[in-house]
Protein backbone atom coordinates (compact mmCIF):
# COMPACT_ATOMS: atom_id res chain seq x y z
CA UNK A 1 0.00 0.00 0.00
CA UNK A 2 1.34 3.43 -0.97
CA UNK A 3 2.35 5.51 2.05
CA UNK A 4 1.27 9.07 1.26
CA UNK A 5 2.64 10.41 4.55
CA UNK A 6 6.13 9.17 3.66
CA UNK A 7 6.36 11.82 0.95
CA UNK A 8 7.79 15.26 1.72
CA UNK A 9 5.32 18.08 2.28
CA UNK A 10 6.06 19.82 -1.03
CA UNK A 11 4.93 16.67 -2.88
CA UNK A 12 1.88 15.90 -0.72
CA UNK A 13 0.46 19.41 -1.14
CA UNK A 14 0.09 19.38 -4.98
CA UNK A 15 -1.42 15.88 -4.79
CA UNK A 16 -4.17 17.13 -2.49
CA UNK A 17 -4.65 20.24 -4.63
CA UNK A 18 -5.48 17.97 -7.58
CA UNK A 19 -8.48 16.49 -5.72
CA UNK A 20 -11.69 18.20 -6.84
CA UNK A 21 -14.29 15.86 -5.33
CA UNK A 22 -15.84 17.41 -2.22
CA UNK A 23 -16.68 14.06 -0.59
CA UNK A 24 -13.09 12.86 -1.00
CA UNK A 25 -11.73 16.03 0.58
CA UNK A 26 -14.10 15.75 3.56
CA UNK A 27 -13.01 12.14 4.07
CA UNK A 28 -9.37 13.18 3.82
CA UNK A 29 -9.80 15.80 6.56
CA UNK A 30 -10.77 13.01 8.96
CA UNK A 31 -7.72 10.80 8.40
CA UNK A 32 -4.99 12.44 10.47
CA UNK A 33 -3.80 15.74 11.90
CA UNK A 34 -1.14 16.16 9.21
CA UNK A 35 -3.51 15.86 6.26
CA UNK A 36 -6.43 17.72 7.84
CA UNK A 37 -5.16 21.30 7.30
CA UNK A 38 -4.04 20.45 3.76
CA UNK A 39 -7.40 18.94 2.84
CA UNK A 40 -9.31 21.77 4.51
CA UNK A 41 -7.21 24.29 2.62
CA UNK A 42 -8.41 22.73 -0.62
CA UNK A 43 -11.97 22.30 0.65
CA UNK A 44 -12.41 25.97 1.60
CA UNK A 45 -10.34 27.37 -1.27
CA UNK A 46 -13.41 28.25 -3.37
CA UNK A 47 -16.68 29.16 -1.63
CA UNK A 48 -20.01 29.71 -3.42
CA UNK A 49 -22.92 31.35 -1.56
CA UNK A 50 -26.44 31.10 -3.02
CA UNK A 51 -28.70 31.87 -0.02
CA UNK A 52 -28.71 32.71 3.67
CA UNK A 53 -28.53 29.09 4.85
CA UNK A 54 -25.21 28.72 3.02
CA UNK A 55 -23.85 31.72 4.92
CA UNK A 56 -24.89 30.37 8.30
CA UNK A 57 -23.22 27.03 7.61
CA UNK A 58 -20.09 28.77 6.35
CA UNK A 59 -19.95 31.06 9.38
CA UNK A 60 -20.21 28.08 11.74
CA UNK A 61 -17.44 26.19 9.95
CA UNK A 62 -15.06 29.14 9.74
CA UNK A 63 -15.56 30.45 13.27
CA UNK A 64 -15.12 27.01 14.84
CA UNK A 65 -11.58 26.94 13.40
CA UNK A 66 -10.49 30.56 12.70
CA UNK A 67 -7.52 29.36 10.64
CA UNK A 68 -10.03 28.35 7.95
CA UNK A 69 -10.64 32.02 7.12
CA UNK A 70 -7.15 32.06 5.61
CA UNK A 71 -7.96 29.10 3.35
CA UNK A 72 -10.58 31.01 1.31
CA UNK A 73 -9.10 32.31 -1.96
CA UNK A 74 -12.22 32.61 -4.14
CA UNK A 75 -15.66 33.76 -3.01
CA UNK A 76 -18.91 34.13 -4.96
CA UNK A 77 -21.96 35.69 -3.32
CA UNK A 78 -24.82 35.37 -5.79
CA UNK A 79 -28.05 35.04 -3.76
CA UNK A 80 -31.28 33.94 -5.42
CA UNK A 81 -34.05 36.56 -5.87
CA UNK A 82 -36.20 35.18 -3.07
CA UNK A 83 -36.36 37.18 0.12
CA UNK A 84 -37.34 34.15 2.21
CA UNK A 85 -33.90 32.67 1.52
CA UNK A 86 -32.05 35.75 2.68
CA UNK A 87 -32.03 35.09 6.38
CA UNK A 88 -28.36 35.01 7.37
CA UNK A 89 -27.04 36.77 4.26
CA UNK A 90 -26.50 39.97 6.24
CA UNK A 91 -23.46 38.54 8.05
CA UNK A 92 -21.54 37.92 4.81
CA UNK A 93 -19.61 41.25 4.88
CA UNK A 94 -18.41 40.41 8.42
CA UNK A 95 -17.06 37.07 7.25
CA UNK A 96 -15.44 38.68 4.24
CA UNK A 97 -13.51 41.08 6.45
CA UNK A 98 -11.63 38.17 8.07
CA UNK A 99 -10.67 36.41 4.79
CA UNK A 100 -7.15 37.80 4.67
CA UNK A 101 -6.01 35.63 1.74
CA UNK A 102 -9.02 36.22 -0.51
CA UNK A 103 -7.88 36.64 -4.13
CA UNK A 104 -11.11 36.76 -6.19
CA UNK A 105 -14.56 38.08 -5.23
CA UNK A 106 -17.84 38.04 -7.18
CA UNK A 107 -20.87 39.91 -5.84
CA UNK A 108 -24.35 39.99 -7.36
CA UNK A 109 -27.58 41.59 -6.25
CA UNK A 110 -30.52 39.15 -6.25
CA UNK A 111 -32.77 41.82 -7.79
CA UNK A 112 -30.80 42.65 -10.95
CA UNK A 113 -33.05 40.88 -13.43
CA UNK A 114 -36.32 41.18 -11.50
CA UNK A 115 -36.98 44.82 -12.50
CA UNK A 116 -37.72 45.53 -8.83
CA UNK A 117 -34.60 47.36 -7.70
CA UNK A 118 -35.17 47.38 -3.98
CA UNK A 119 -33.13 49.84 -1.99
CA UNK A 120 -32.43 47.23 0.70
CA UNK A 121 -29.60 45.68 -1.29
CA UNK A 122 -27.48 48.79 -2.05
CA UNK A 123 -28.24 50.45 1.29
CA UNK A 124 -27.93 47.45 3.60
CA UNK A 125 -25.52 45.12 1.79
CA UNK A 126 -23.50 46.90 -0.90
CA UNK A 127 -22.66 49.82 1.38
CA UNK A 128 -21.05 47.43 3.86
CA UNK A 129 -18.95 45.79 1.16
CA UNK A 130 -17.80 49.19 -0.10
CA UNK A 131 -16.90 50.15 3.47
CA UNK A 132 -14.40 47.27 3.46
CA UNK A 133 -12.72 48.78 0.40
CA UNK A 134 -12.52 52.15 2.14
CA UNK A 135 -10.75 50.53 5.07
CA UNK A 136 -8.40 48.69 2.72
CA UNK A 137 -7.51 51.99 1.00
CA UNK A 138 -6.67 53.72 4.29
CA UNK A 139 -3.01 54.57 5.04
CA UNK A 140 -2.73 51.49 7.25
CA UNK A 141 -4.82 49.37 4.90
CA UNK A 142 -2.14 46.69 4.57
CA UNK A 143 -3.28 45.45 7.99
CA UNK A 144 -7.00 45.71 7.15
CA UNK A 145 -9.46 43.62 5.09
CA UNK A 146 -9.10 42.61 1.43
CA UNK A 147 -5.34 43.07 1.51
CA UNK A 148 -4.80 40.16 -0.90
CA UNK A 149 -7.78 40.78 -3.23
CA UNK A 150 -6.77 40.81 -6.90
CA UNK A 151 -10.05 40.36 -8.84
CA UNK A 152 -13.55 41.78 -8.36
CA UNK A 153 -16.72 41.15 -10.39
CA UNK A 154 -19.59 43.36 -9.20
CA UNK A 155 -23.15 43.28 -10.59
CA UNK A 156 -25.49 45.47 -8.61
CA UNK A 157 -28.03 48.31 -8.90
CA UNK A 158 -28.88 51.56 -7.19
CA UNK A 159 -31.69 52.48 -4.82
CA UNK A 160 -34.89 52.01 -6.83
CA UNK A 161 -32.83 52.25 -10.02
CA UNK A 162 -31.11 49.84 -12.40
CA UNK A 163 -27.95 51.95 -12.29
CA UNK A 164 -25.79 52.93 -9.37
CA UNK A 165 -23.47 55.90 -9.15
CA UNK A 166 -19.73 55.79 -9.67
CA UNK A 167 -19.36 57.80 -6.45
CA UNK A 168 -20.87 54.92 -4.50
CA UNK A 169 -18.20 52.46 -5.65
CA UNK A 170 -15.27 54.85 -6.18
CA UNK A 171 -13.23 53.09 -3.45
CA UNK A 172 -13.20 50.02 -5.71
CA UNK A 173 -11.40 51.93 -8.48
CA UNK A 174 -8.94 53.32 -5.94
CA UNK A 175 -8.01 49.88 -4.60
CA UNK A 176 -4.30 49.33 -3.96
CA UNK A 177 -4.51 45.60 -4.65
CA UNK A 178 -7.07 44.97 -7.42
CA UNK A 179 -5.68 44.04 -10.82
CA UNK A 180 -9.00 43.04 -12.43
CA UNK A 181 -12.29 44.97 -12.09
CA UNK A 182 -15.53 44.04 -13.87
CA UNK A 183 -18.54 46.19 -13.00
CA UNK A 184 -21.91 46.54 -14.69
CA UNK A 185 -24.68 49.16 -14.93
CA UNK A 186 -22.73 52.01 -13.38
CA UNK A 187 -23.55 55.66 -14.03
CA UNK A 188 -20.11 57.06 -14.83
CA UNK A 189 -21.50 60.54 -15.29
CA UNK A 190 -23.95 62.98 -13.78
CA UNK A 191 -21.65 64.84 -11.35
CA UNK A 192 -18.73 67.24 -11.33
CA UNK A 193 -15.26 65.78 -11.45
CA UNK A 194 -14.36 67.95 -8.47
CA UNK A 195 -16.67 65.77 -6.41
CA UNK A 196 -14.32 62.81 -6.89
CA UNK A 197 -11.78 62.71 -4.10
CA UNK A 198 -8.94 60.73 -5.70
CA UNK A 199 -6.37 61.54 -3.06
CA UNK A 200 -2.84 60.55 -4.08
CA UNK A 201 -3.89 57.50 -6.13
CA UNK A 202 -3.53 59.06 -9.60
CA UNK A 203 -1.19 56.89 -11.63
CA UNK A 204 -0.56 54.49 -8.73
CA UNK A 205 -3.20 51.74 -8.67
CA UNK A 206 -2.09 48.29 -9.93
CA UNK A 207 -5.20 47.79 -12.07
CA UNK A 208 -4.48 45.91 -15.32
CA UNK A 209 -7.96 44.88 -16.56
CA UNK A 210 -11.06 47.08 -16.48
CA UNK A 211 -14.46 45.94 -17.82
CA UNK A 212 -17.33 48.45 -17.88
CA UNK A 213 -20.36 46.32 -18.74
CA UNK A 214 -23.63 48.00 -19.85
CA UNK A 215 -22.54 51.26 -18.26
CA UNK A 216 -23.52 54.86 -18.93
CA UNK A 217 -20.14 56.40 -19.66
CA UNK A 218 -19.30 60.10 -19.96
CA UNK A 219 -15.99 60.87 -21.65
CA UNK A 220 -14.63 63.31 -19.06
CA UNK A 221 -15.34 61.04 -16.11
CA UNK A 222 -13.88 58.06 -17.98
CA UNK A 223 -10.71 60.07 -18.48
CA UNK A 224 -10.49 60.61 -14.72
CA UNK A 225 -10.95 56.89 -14.03
CA UNK A 226 -8.23 56.07 -16.57
CA UNK A 227 -5.84 58.39 -14.77
CA UNK A 228 -5.71 56.06 -11.76
CA UNK A 229 -3.92 52.88 -13.02
CA UNK A 230 -0.17 52.76 -13.51
CA UNK A 231 -0.27 50.39 -16.47
CA UNK A 232 -3.70 49.34 -17.72
CA UNK A 233 -3.38 46.39 -20.12
CA UNK A 234 -7.00 45.49 -21.04
CA UNK A 235 -9.89 47.95 -21.33
CA UNK A 236 -13.43 46.91 -22.26
CA UNK A 237 -16.04 49.67 -22.58
CA UNK A 238 -19.49 48.28 -23.26
CA UNK A 239 -21.93 51.16 -23.28
CA UNK A 240 -25.55 50.75 -22.28
CA UNK A 241 -27.39 48.83 -25.02
CA UNK A 242 -29.76 46.35 -23.37
CA UNK A 243 -31.03 48.44 -20.44
CA UNK A 244 -32.63 51.82 -19.78
CA UNK A 245 -31.43 54.37 -22.32
CA UNK A 246 -29.66 57.36 -20.81
CA UNK A 247 -27.65 58.61 -23.75
CA UNK A 248 -24.34 57.42 -25.18
CA UNK A 249 -21.81 60.17 -24.91
CA UNK A 250 -18.42 58.72 -25.83
CA UNK A 251 -18.95 59.11 -29.58
CA UNK A 252 -20.49 62.54 -29.10
CA UNK A 253 -17.42 63.67 -27.15
CA UNK A 254 -14.93 61.94 -29.38
CA UNK A 255 -11.97 64.27 -28.77
CA UNK A 256 -12.32 63.95 -24.98
CA UNK A 257 -12.77 60.18 -25.34
CA UNK A 258 -9.50 59.88 -27.28
CA UNK A 259 -7.74 62.18 -24.83
CA UNK A 260 -8.82 59.96 -21.94
CA UNK A 261 -7.56 56.82 -23.67
CA UNK A 262 -4.20 58.51 -24.17
CA UNK A 263 -3.61 58.22 -20.44
CA UNK A 264 -3.00 54.49 -20.94
CA UNK A 265 -1.46 54.61 -24.43
CA UNK A 266 1.88 53.45 -23.04
CA UNK A 267 0.55 50.11 -21.76
CA UNK A 268 -2.81 49.21 -23.33
CA UNK A 269 -2.75 45.91 -25.26
CA UNK A 270 -6.48 45.16 -25.64
CA UNK A 271 -9.18 47.75 -26.30
CA UNK A 272 -12.91 47.12 -26.79
CA UNK A 273 -15.64 49.68 -27.41
CA UNK A 274 -19.23 48.48 -27.86
CA UNK A 275 -22.04 50.94 -28.51
CA UNK A 276 -25.32 51.18 -30.45
CA UNK A 277 -25.19 52.02 -34.15
CA UNK A 278 -27.35 55.09 -33.53
CA UNK A 279 -24.51 56.77 -31.63
CA UNK A 280 -22.20 56.87 -34.66
CA UNK A 281 -21.62 60.57 -35.11
CA UNK A 282 -18.69 62.94 -34.73
CA UNK A 283 -18.86 65.75 -32.24
CA UNK A 284 -19.59 69.12 -33.91
CA UNK A 285 -16.19 70.59 -33.00
CA UNK A 286 -14.19 67.51 -34.00
CA UNK A 287 -10.82 68.32 -35.55
CA UNK A 288 -8.84 65.30 -36.73
CA UNK A 289 -5.60 67.27 -36.87
CA UNK A 290 -5.90 68.13 -33.18
CA UNK A 291 -5.23 64.56 -32.05
CA UNK A 292 -2.78 61.76 -32.78
CA UNK A 293 -5.62 59.26 -32.74
CA UNK A 294 -4.32 55.84 -31.72
CA UNK A 295 -0.83 56.26 -33.16
CA UNK A 296 0.77 56.32 -29.70
CA UNK A 297 -0.71 52.94 -28.73
CA UNK A 298 2.41 50.98 -29.65
CA UNK A 299 1.56 47.91 -27.55
CA UNK A 300 -2.04 47.61 -28.71
CA UNK A 301 -2.37 44.19 -30.40
CA UNK A 302 -6.15 43.50 -30.25
CA UNK A 303 -8.79 46.07 -31.14
CA UNK A 304 -12.50 45.20 -30.90
CA UNK A 305 -14.92 47.87 -32.09
CA UNK A 306 -18.65 47.95 -32.77
CA UNK A 307 -19.70 49.20 -36.19
CA UNK A 308 -21.02 52.35 -34.50
CA UNK A 309 -17.79 53.22 -32.67
CA UNK A 310 -16.01 56.39 -33.73
CA UNK A 311 -12.73 54.76 -32.75
CA UNK A 312 -12.86 53.33 -36.27
CA UNK A 313 -12.11 56.83 -37.61
CA UNK A 314 -8.35 56.86 -36.83
CA UNK A 315 -8.00 53.39 -38.37
CA UNK A 316 -8.57 54.94 -41.79
CA UNK A 317 -5.83 57.53 -41.39
CA UNK A 318 -2.23 56.22 -41.62
CA UNK A 319 -0.89 58.94 -39.32
CA UNK A 320 -3.50 58.16 -36.64
CA UNK A 321 -3.61 54.36 -36.80
CA UNK A 322 -2.10 52.08 -34.10
CA UNK A 323 1.18 50.61 -35.40
CA UNK A 324 1.17 47.05 -34.02
CA UNK A 325 -2.38 45.66 -34.19
CA UNK A 326 -2.50 41.92 -34.78
CA UNK A 327 -6.26 41.25 -34.57
CA UNK A 328 -9.03 43.68 -35.57
CA UNK A 329 -12.57 42.69 -34.59
CA UNK A 330 -15.62 44.50 -35.94
CA UNK A 331 -18.70 43.62 -33.90
CA UNK A 332 -22.48 44.08 -33.88
CA UNK A 333 -22.83 43.49 -37.63
CA UNK A 334 -26.43 42.72 -38.59
CA UNK A 335 -27.28 39.66 -40.70
CA UNK A 336 -30.27 41.22 -42.40
CA UNK A 337 -29.24 44.84 -42.91
CA UNK A 338 -28.29 45.41 -46.54
CA UNK A 339 -26.48 48.70 -45.88
CA UNK A 340 -24.08 46.89 -43.54
CA UNK A 341 -22.89 44.59 -46.31
CA UNK A 342 -22.99 47.25 -49.01
CA UNK A 343 -20.68 49.57 -47.06
CA UNK A 344 -18.47 46.96 -45.41
CA UNK A 345 -16.10 46.11 -48.32
CA UNK A 346 -15.16 49.76 -48.87
CA UNK A 347 -14.80 50.40 -45.14
CA UNK A 348 -12.55 47.37 -44.66
CA UNK A 349 -10.46 48.37 -47.70
CA UNK A 350 -9.85 51.88 -46.34
CA UNK A 351 -8.99 50.47 -42.93
CA UNK A 352 -6.57 47.90 -44.33
CA UNK A 353 -4.90 50.59 -46.44
CA UNK A 354 -4.16 52.72 -43.36
CA UNK A 355 -3.79 50.22 -40.47
CA UNK A 356 -1.55 47.18 -40.40
CA UNK A 357 -3.17 44.09 -38.92
CA UNK A 358 -2.85 40.33 -39.47
CA UNK A 359 -6.33 39.03 -38.71
CA UNK A 360 -9.80 40.43 -39.34
CA UNK A 361 -12.79 39.06 -37.44
CA UNK A 362 -16.34 40.11 -38.32
CA UNK A 363 -18.75 39.33 -35.47
CA UNK A 364 -22.47 39.20 -36.19
CA UNK A 365 -25.25 40.00 -33.75
CA UNK A 366 -26.79 36.90 -32.09
CA UNK A 367 -29.69 35.09 -33.77
CA UNK A 368 -32.40 32.86 -32.36
CA UNK A 369 -31.55 29.67 -34.22
CA UNK A 370 -29.57 26.51 -33.74
CA UNK A 371 -25.83 26.46 -34.30
CA UNK A 372 -26.04 24.27 -37.41
CA UNK A 373 -28.48 26.74 -39.02
CA UNK A 374 -26.29 29.83 -38.65
CA UNK A 375 -23.94 29.19 -41.58
CA UNK A 376 -26.61 28.30 -44.20
CA UNK A 377 -28.78 31.23 -43.08
CA UNK A 378 -25.86 33.62 -43.46
CA UNK A 379 -24.50 32.28 -46.75
CA UNK A 380 -27.93 32.36 -48.46
CA UNK A 381 -28.97 35.74 -47.06
CA UNK A 382 -31.06 37.89 -49.41
CA UNK A 383 -28.49 40.69 -49.22
CA UNK A 384 -25.76 38.37 -50.61
CA UNK A 385 -23.36 38.41 -47.64
CA UNK A 386 -21.52 35.32 -48.94
CA UNK A 387 -20.03 36.88 -52.10
CA UNK A 388 -19.25 40.08 -50.25
CA UNK A 389 -17.40 38.33 -47.42
CA UNK A 390 -15.50 36.25 -50.00
CA UNK A 391 -14.64 39.46 -51.85
CA UNK A 392 -13.35 41.02 -48.63
CA UNK A 393 -11.26 37.92 -47.93
CA UNK A 394 -9.78 37.98 -51.46
CA UNK A 395 -8.78 41.62 -51.15
CA UNK A 396 -7.22 41.09 -47.71
CA UNK A 397 -5.39 37.96 -48.88
CA UNK A 398 -3.18 40.18 -51.04
CA UNK A 399 -2.07 41.86 -47.81
CA UNK A 400 -1.54 38.49 -46.04
CA UNK A 401 -4.54 39.15 -43.78
CA UNK A 402 -6.83 36.30 -42.73
CA UNK A 403 -10.57 36.75 -42.42
CA UNK A 404 -13.07 35.08 -40.09
CA UNK A 405 -16.79 35.65 -39.70
CA UNK A 406 -18.37 34.69 -36.39
CA UNK A 407 -22.06 34.37 -35.64
CA UNK A 408 -23.79 33.61 -32.35
CA UNK A 409 -26.72 31.61 -31.12
CA UNK A 410 -28.67 34.02 -28.95
CA UNK A 411 -29.11 33.04 -25.32
CA UNK A 412 -32.28 33.71 -23.36
CA UNK A 413 -30.49 36.34 -21.25
CA UNK A 414 -28.82 39.66 -21.92
CA UNK A 415 -25.75 41.27 -20.34
CA UNK A 416 -24.55 41.48 -17.71
CA UNK A 417 -24.56 37.70 -17.51
CA UNK A 418 -25.17 36.51 -13.97
CA UNK A 419 -24.65 33.23 -12.15
CA UNK A 420 -26.15 30.33 -14.10
CA UNK A 421 -26.99 32.40 -17.19
CA UNK A 422 -25.77 31.19 -20.57
CA UNK A 423 -23.93 33.60 -22.84
CA UNK A 424 -24.44 33.62 -26.63
CA UNK A 425 -22.62 30.68 -28.25
CA UNK A 426 -20.08 31.73 -30.94
CA UNK A 427 -19.84 29.87 -34.23
CA UNK A 428 -17.28 30.46 -36.99
CA UNK A 429 -19.23 30.61 -40.26
CA UNK A 430 -16.34 31.58 -42.54
CA UNK A 431 -12.60 31.00 -42.26
CA UNK A 432 -10.50 32.28 -45.15
CA UNK A 433 -7.52 29.97 -44.46
CA UNK A 434 -9.75 26.94 -44.84
CA UNK A 435 -11.65 28.52 -47.72
CA UNK A 436 -8.63 28.84 -50.02
CA UNK A 437 -7.83 25.13 -49.78
CA UNK A 438 -11.46 24.12 -50.25
CA UNK A 439 -11.94 26.47 -53.19
CA UNK A 440 -9.06 24.87 -55.08
CA UNK A 441 -10.36 21.39 -54.32
CA UNK A 442 -13.95 22.19 -55.28
CA UNK A 443 -12.90 23.98 -58.46
CA UNK A 444 -11.17 20.78 -59.61
CA UNK A 445 -14.22 18.74 -58.69
CA UNK A 446 -16.53 21.14 -60.49
CA UNK A 447 -14.42 21.03 -63.68
CA UNK A 448 -14.26 17.25 -63.50
CA UNK A 449 -18.01 17.05 -62.92
CA UNK A 450 -18.78 19.27 -65.90
CA UNK A 451 -16.56 17.19 -68.17
CA UNK A 452 -18.10 13.88 -67.13
CA UNK A 453 -21.59 15.36 -66.95
CA UNK A 454 -21.46 16.13 -70.65
CA UNK A 455 -21.28 12.37 -71.23
CA UNK A 456 -24.44 11.79 -69.17
CA UNK A 457 -22.80 10.11 -66.20
CA UNK A 458 -21.30 6.64 -66.21
CA UNK A 459 -18.14 5.31 -64.68
CA UNK A 460 -14.79 7.03 -64.33
CA UNK A 461 -11.44 5.51 -65.18
CA UNK A 462 -11.44 3.70 -61.85
CA UNK A 463 -14.95 2.34 -62.38
CA UNK A 464 -16.60 4.50 -59.71
CA UNK A 465 -20.28 4.99 -60.43
CA UNK A 466 -21.26 8.61 -60.98
CA UNK A 467 -24.58 10.40 -61.00
CA UNK A 468 -25.80 12.46 -63.93
CA UNK A 469 -24.05 15.61 -62.70
CA UNK A 470 -20.72 13.77 -62.71
CA UNK A 471 -20.15 13.39 -58.95
CA UNK A 472 -19.40 10.06 -57.31
CA UNK A 473 -22.03 9.10 -54.77
CA UNK A 474 -19.46 8.67 -51.99
CA UNK A 475 -18.02 12.09 -52.72
CA UNK A 476 -21.53 13.60 -52.83
CA UNK A 477 -22.16 12.43 -49.28
CA UNK A 478 -18.96 14.06 -48.10
CA UNK A 479 -19.54 17.20 -50.13
CA UNK A 480 -23.15 17.73 -48.98
CA UNK A 481 -22.04 17.97 -45.34
CA UNK A 482 -21.55 21.73 -45.21
CA UNK A 483 -19.47 21.52 -42.05
CA UNK A 484 -19.86 23.27 -38.75
CA UNK A 485 -18.14 26.49 -39.75
CA UNK A 486 -19.92 27.09 -43.07
CA UNK A 487 -16.70 27.52 -45.01
CA UNK A 488 -17.48 24.36 -46.98
CA UNK A 489 -20.72 25.92 -48.10
CA UNK A 490 -18.98 29.16 -49.06
CA UNK A 491 -16.49 27.24 -51.22
CA UNK A 492 -19.35 25.37 -52.91
CA UNK A 493 -21.04 28.65 -53.75
CA UNK A 494 -17.84 30.28 -54.99
CA UNK A 495 -16.98 27.42 -57.36
CA UNK A 496 -20.52 26.65 -58.52
CA UNK A 497 -20.24 23.09 -57.23
CA UNK A 498 -23.78 21.73 -57.20
CA UNK A 499 -25.38 20.04 -54.21
CA UNK A 500 -28.70 18.50 -53.47
CA UNK A 501 -28.94 20.39 -50.18
CA UNK A 502 -27.67 23.75 -51.44
CA UNK A 503 -29.51 25.88 -54.02
CA UNK A 504 -27.44 26.19 -57.18
CA UNK A 505 -25.59 29.46 -57.63
CA UNK A 506 -24.40 30.38 -61.13
CA UNK A 507 -20.97 31.96 -61.28
CA UNK A 508 -19.78 33.84 -64.36
CA UNK A 509 -16.48 35.56 -64.97
CA UNK A 510 -16.61 39.27 -65.72
CA UNK A 511 -14.83 39.59 -69.03
CA UNK A 512 -14.31 43.34 -69.01
CA UNK A 513 -13.17 43.61 -65.41
CA UNK A 514 -9.62 44.45 -64.38
CA UNK A 515 -9.97 41.96 -61.55
CA UNK A 516 -9.40 38.40 -62.76
CA UNK A 517 -11.17 37.08 -59.68
CA UNK A 518 -14.29 39.21 -60.04
CA UNK A 519 -17.50 37.21 -60.27
CA UNK A 520 -21.18 37.91 -60.80
CA UNK A 521 -23.62 36.17 -58.47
Amino acid sequence: MFDLLALPHDLVHPIIESIDDRADLIALTQTCSRLQPLAEGQLFRSVYIRDGSNVEKLASALRSVPERFNYVHELEVTPAPYRRKWQGIEIMPDLLADMSNLRALRLESPFINTFHYRSSWPEEQMSRYIELFKKANAPNGEDGPLKSLRKLVLHSHGSDSRYYSLKDILPVFMSRTLKHIHVSCVDIDGFDLDELDLGDEVGKTPLQTLVLDECNVEAGTLSTILSLPRNLVCLSIQENIEHQFRGHRLNHNYAIFLSGLQRQAHSLQFLQHSCPDTSNSRSPDFDMSATSGLANFRKLHTLELATGSNLRIPLQEPSHAPPAVSTLRLTRLKHDESKTWEDLPDSVHRTASATHFDHLELHMEPLRMEIDQLAPFFMHGWNLPAPRCIGIARALRERNITTKIVSYKRASCFPPYLYGEKEPVPQVIFDSKKFWALEDEFAKQSAEAMEIGENGGGEDERGARRDGDGITRSRRKWRDAVGEDGTVLAAQLATGLRSRTVPRVVVERVSDSDDDDAVVW
